[in-house]
């Protein structure tokens, strides 16, 4: 017969879940008037604590997701059912904000189990901005250039780059003392995520030359 804390079954199985470190007590007779009382430890291992991180990108990236706490890790299907403590991830959204949830299942060195999620927002990128037009623009050699313009959708902020991608602090205004062509860029972004880039080619061309024909009869300039 077993103790108390075991249910006082008389079988030679006792079924107990103690959720602290625990002793039992098991007496046996041999029917003949014999008995013999032996003791039981249950060591409980604490449940591992997981953490993973959560995180906010734009439509078209990917993020790292990493857990900790544990030795052995599996990631949920929609994570690739990876078994290591990171995963990259590349979940998308087409024209709203979404969430998608990863699941990690994680065993410390005991052989416990827990799980915990990790949630990704994923925002939408914005379109290239609406209002690049022209996407040309000519100006003769020395002629006055005025800034770049170009209009937003949805509350976005404009974001320059010269002709080598490099951010500028604001609408550029083309030189205009170096004859060819200068491609500028330009996006929209709205929080972190930001659109494609379009383009405007400023054009410096030759500033034409005046020609004067005089009447041979009167010398008036024709």
């Amino acid at each position: 017969i077993w103790s108390t804390n075991a249910g006082s079954v008389t079988t030679a199985t006792a079924n107990v879940s103690p959720i602290i470190n625990a002793t039992y007590t098991v007496t046996g007779d041999n029917g003949g008037g014999c008995t013999s009382t032996q003791t039981v430890s249950v060591t409980v291992n604490p449940t591992p604590t997981i953490t993973v991180n959560s995180t906010t990108i734009c439509s078209g990236t990917s993020t790292t997701l990493t857990a900790s706490g544990a030795s052995t890790y599996t990631w949920s299907a929609n994570a690739g059912s990876a078994t290591t403590s990171t995963v990259s991830v590349s979940p998308t959204t087409n024209t709203v904000i979404t969430n998608t949830i990863y699941t990690v299942t994680a065993t410390d060195i005991n052989g416990c189990s827990t799980s915990n999620t990790s949630t990704v927002t994923v925002s939408p990128a914005p379109a290239q901005p609406p209002g690049v037009n022209p996407d040309t623009l000519y100006y003769c050699l020395y002629q006055n250039t005025s800034s770049l313009t170009a209009t937003t959708s949805g509350g976005a902020i404009l974001n320059w780059f010269d002709a080598n991608g490099t951010p500028l602090p604001g609408a550029p205004t083309p030189t205009d003392n170096t004859l060819g062509t200068t491609t500028y860029y330009v996006t929209q972004s709205i929080g972190l995520c930001s659109s494609g880039r379009d383009s405007i080619k400023v054009i410096i061309v030759t500033r034409p030359t005046a020609v004067f024909v005089t009447n041979p009869t009167t010398g008036n300039i024709l």
